[in-house]
């Protein structure tokens, strides 16, 4: 290496030795320290990822093209940031799991007024899997090991409810002992928000159907990837639909095969598989997830069969059963446990390839998205469409009549947001979102219409049934939102980081409330839900929002005092309240999820009872506890 790579001075005695690789999210590099101390000085091996947030001066144009004002560029690269030091959290988590690539310490280095953060990530030091393939034949034996490997982790992080989302191939490493590992959870999808310049193709390689068709997912779509990643190691490394036995496959036959997988057609048996392992391959990459493994265990039993264990017993794949139908009840705890994120990386990548950076003001994309302002095309409706699945009636006409006092101001903006739905913008600051079905579902990069522009208050006329994922994120003005009787659904973040929004009124039809809703609300300090709602309630002004069938606290904000009679807090309930200083759990609370509290200020006191989960948990996340008498 030419240029000496500096580290954190707080890893004192590292140094980089070579660089291992490249790639658009940062460099790879092996890292060395010797313990002097030791006999023989000792010495221990890593591998560094630096990443640096932007990357490069074209990024970093592409972005103040975008957003001229340096405070609001600074705003949202804090923004990323937060999101890569939440996906490292994950791996955190996940370091006892001999299956997970360990990770050894992180550190983020940012001078107070700069736009520049740099991120350095210490793992332990493993070889690619390519790399291994070179000098290691994989057989079906060893695919069968590999599969099995990477469902241990994977079973754990259905159970701390992570979803990977980038399941393939790069992402698998193999340590000196053969085994198999999992890597980079989440951190690729992070970086993606930072530039509109990288290409997503790769990714498509593993994608699930309804990850690509910007459907709401669950582990199901981990274990697809999965399942394609077995795949192609027995057919030839080559996709499906394709020529096992070609000697070049051309760009037509990949986007044939991409094709032919989203429109659901059956798969044909991998060349070098066997009937048995054909059978489980592909019960886990079936088009529609309910064909698929109910559970990662499950897939996992099948696999254990296959390499020797109960070698007569009947495979789950060759009963045929079907994933079990769940309950109403079930599928809206999983929607709120698991981190749905809808319209993904599939449409993003329509976008990133599109060529068009941050395209959604005022430059058309051949998907749709990003039309100028106030001009709609059928090929946006149908993105839209796709975005988000919901209940959409006929489209109304709007009438002048129709229109509210508000929105008869001048325009500063208008669009779709909907399969039926538009949005309009006036110069003084008001939103108003008109006509039937469910909105758009957005995120970082994919953001709405709306997202830097000056909106101060928000009305969702009678008609729609859904608030969009992100919808409201990071609107920092919005100081007051009115939500109609119609609305059914509220996505993931949809209010994340509204900053001055103090309070909020859920209607009484809505049985759906995503994760992380109020995240970063740091002034938000009243929630209520219409009495006469069935699923949800707001107890005793408790400011957080509980599921009454299960009596579990989905959704709270700052200044919240949990009632008696709540039984646990589910994932994500208070994730990044960083208002939230003091919370008071009673005795009944028996259950509170690892993330509940998660990015919540440090210096958070949990108060409750000796002996309760309350105190539990706040040893275990490293809260102050503050024992309350009975």
């Amino acid at each position: 290496m030419e240029e000496k790579i500096r580290l954190p001075e707080e890893w004192a005695g590292w140094e980089v030795t070579e660089e291992l690789g490249a790639g658009s999210y940062g460099r790879v590099y092996e890292a060395r320290k010797r313990d002097l101390s030791a006999e023989g000085g000792a010495e221990e091996k890593a591998a560094v990822k630096i990443i640096r947030i932007p990357a490069d001066d074209a990024e970093a144009a592409v972005l103040a093209y975008e957003l001229p004002k340096e405070e609001d560029r600074a705003r949202y690269y804090e923004n990323v940031v937060d999101g890569l030091l939440a996906e490292i959290h994950a791996m955190e988590a996940l370091k006892e799991n001999p299956n997970a690539v360990h990770l050894q310490d992180s550190f983020v280095e940012h001078e107070e007024g700069s736009l520049l953060w740099t991120i350095y990530i210490r793992m332990e030091l493993l070889i690619p899997l390519g790399e291994y393939r070179v000098e290691h034949e994989l057989r079906e034996p060893e695919v069968i090991r590999l599969g099995l490997d990477l469902c241990h982790v994977l079973e754990e992080c259905e159970k701390r409810a992570i979803l990977h989302r980038d399941i393939k191939t790069e992402n698998i490493m193999v340590s000196g002992d053969g085994t198999f590992k999992l890597g980079d959870f989440g951190l690729a999808r992070q970086l993606r928000l930072t530039t509109g310049s990288l290409s997503l193709k790769g990714s498509f390689t593993y994608m699930s159907p309804e990850v690509y068709h910007g459907e709401a997912y669950d582990t199901r779509a981990d274990q697809y990837s999965l399942g394609i990643v077995l795949y192609r190691l027995l057919n030839r490394n080559r996709d499906p639909f394709t020529d096992p036995d070609a000697g070049m496959i051309y760009y037509k036959d990949r986007e044939s095969s991409l094709q032919k997988r989203m429109k659901g057609e059956k798969l044909p048996p991998p060349a070098d598989a066997s009937e048995r392992t054909a059978a489980v391959i592909l019960k886990a990459c079936a088009y529609s997830p309910k064909e698929r493994y109910r559970h990662i265990a499950d897939l996992k039993h099948d696999l254990m069969l296959l390499a020797g264990e109960g070698t007569d017993a009947v495979l789950i794949a060759e009963r045929g059963e079907a994933a079990e139908e769940e309950k109403p009840e079930e599928a809206r705890l999983r929607r709120k446990r698991i981190p749905v994120l809808v319209a993904a990386a599939a449409v993003v990548a329509l976008f990133l390839i599109a060529g068009a950076a941050f395209g959604l003001f005022g430059k058309k994309t051949p998907d749709g998205f990003g039309t100028e302002s106030g001009q709609d095309t059928e090929s946006g409706k149908e993105s839209a469409a796709q975005a988000e699945t919901g209940s959409a009636g006929e489209t109304e006409s709007i009438t002048e009549s129709e229109t509210t006092q508000a929105s008869t101001e001048a325009l500063a903006g208008s669009g779709t947001c909907g399969n039926d739905l538009r949005w309009e913008l006036t110069e003084s600051g008001v939103l108003t979102i008109r006509g039937t079905g469910m909105m758009t579902a957005y995120q970082v990069l994919h953001a709405a219409p709306w997202r830097f522009l000056n909106v101060k208050e928000v009305f969702v006329e009678e008609g729609v049934t859904g608030i969009g994922s992100y919808a409201f994120r990071m609107n920092a003005s919005i100081r007051e939102v009115h939500l109609p009787q119609s609305l059914e659904y509220i996505g993931d973040g949809a209010f994340e980081q509204c900053w001055v929004l103090t309070s909020l009124s859920i209607p009484a039809a809505v049985d759906h409330v995503g994760i992380e809703v109020f995240a970063g609300c740091v002034n938000l300090t009243s929630v209520t839900v219409a009495k006469d709602n069935p699923v949800f309630d707001s107890r005793n002004y408790c400011n957080a929002v509980i599921e009454t069938a299960a009596n579990t606290v989905v959704a709270g904000c700052r200044a919240s005092t949990i009632p008696d009679g709540v039984e646990a807090i589910g994932p994500s309930a208070f994730d990044t309240c960083i208002g939230l200083t003091e919370i008071t759990i009673p005795d009944s609370v028996t259950r509170i999820d690892e993330t509940a509290f998660l990015d919540c200020d440090e210096e958070l006191v949990i108060c409750g009872s000796a002996g309760s989960a309350a105190e539990t948990y706040a040893k275990s996340a490293g809260f102050k506890f503050r024992e309350i008498s009975k």
